[in-house]
Order: structure tokens, then C-alpha cells, then sequence
């Protein structure tokens, strides 16, 4: 690679071929929040989010695209516990934006 374009440009392509592992982990996180939402989130549903916040965050952040902070926040309000609906949903949100609709 000769310059930060070049490596955008690989980093792009690499993100295309694993984007699809990324909108399912967001899938996860969307359906924890309708469970909170309806008060019915449990333990595995929680460590599930926990688990897909957390490898959303370090695919974010290696392929250079907007989310992983918001990812690493998740986690940390899943790790304490049952997070709210109300402090995930906006989480969620900019990670939807960011790996793109399913």
C-alpha cells in the first residue's frame, strides 16, 4: 500500500466481504432492545448482546469505520447488567447506520 488511499480502499474491500457478520451482530443488539422494550430480556439474550457489542466494537475499530465507540459503550452497559431500552436504542441506531440495513 502507498498511501492511506490505497489502504482505505483495502480496508473497504475487506469490510464487504465480512459486513454481512456485522449486520447480524447488529440484529442481536436490535432484538435485545425490543426485549427490553417489552421487559423480556434474559440472561442469554443479554450475554448474546454483551458478545456481539464487544466483536462489533473491535471490527469497527479494525476496519476504520464509525460505531466502535458507540459499540464499546454498549458492551459496557451490558456487561453491568440488563441494559434499558432507552440507553441502548440510541447505541444501536448509529451501529445500524454504520454497518448499513440488513
Amino acid at each position: 500500500m502507498s498511501d492511506g488511499r490505497d489502504m482505505g480502499a483495502f480496508l473497504e474491500g475487506l469490510w464487504l466481504q465480512v459486513a454481512h457478520v456485522a449486520k447480524g451482530r447488529v440484529d442481536v443488539l436490535e432484538a435485545y432492545v425490543a426485549a427490553a422494550r417489552g421487559g423480556a430480556v434474559d440472561d442469554e439474550l443479554r450475554a448474546a448482546a454483551e458478545s456481539a457489542a464487544h466483536k462489533l466494537a473491535g471490527a469497527l475499530g479494525s476496519y476504520q469505520r464509525a460505531g466502535s465507540e458507540e459499540a464499546a459503550q454498549a458492551e459496557n452497559l451490558l456487561r453491568g447488567g440488563a441494559a434499558g431500552a432507552d440507553e441502548m436504542a440510541p447505541l444501536v441506531a448509529v451501529l445500524r447506520a454504520s454497518v448499513g440495513a440488513s
